[in-house]
């Protein structure tokens, strides 16, 4: 199965939309999650009909403002919706007897707000613990400073 991850960094603009489907496509992804989409609820269903029609999706409107993540599937796939936070989405499907969970996270850009994703996701530990589970996404957070976009070099 084909499972296909992008923070796409908004999906207001049609060239976007455009952009994301075309990648999904050539990848022929089979689940997505899109992550910081940054659209009103309101405008989400025309954005699936459009692109995505045939699919079935979640989404954390209800959590969260602008819907931060977004979970597609094709319709002949059975996902189960397990939760949802304003930082995460967890669903589970089975395929040959075998379960898996999927986390698709979109982290909070303060340490104080993600203390909630990691305690969140202690507790989803206890109900997969014995499953496999793939968390994917943007977690907002660095190993090194290295890693982030505003390094800088300091002056010696």
């Amino acid at each position: 199965m084909n499972c296909f991850v992008w923070n796409v960094r908004g999906l207001n603009k049609p060239l976007k939309q455009h952009a994301a489907y075309n990648r999904i496509k050539d990848n022929r992804a089979r689940v997505v999650c899109l992550i910081e989409t940054i659209l009103k609820h309101n405008k989400m269903r025309a954005i699936l009909e459009k692109w995505f029609n045939g699919w079935k999706s979640f989404h954390n409107y209800v959590e969260a403002d602008n819907g931060r993540i977004w979970v597609l599937w094709k319709d002949y796939l059975q996902l189960s919706l397990v939760c949802t936070t304003d930082q995460s989405i967890t669903v589970s499907f089975s395929a040959d007897n075998y379960l898996l969970f999927l986390t698709a996270i979109y982290g909070r850009n303060t340490g104080s707000e993600r203390k909630r994703l990691w305690k969140h996701l202690q507790g989803l530990h206890k109900l997969v613990a014995d499953h496999s589970w793939i968390l994917v996404g943007d977690f907002n957070v660095i190993a090194s400073y290295f890693e982030s976009s505003d390094f800088r070099v300091p002056l010696t």
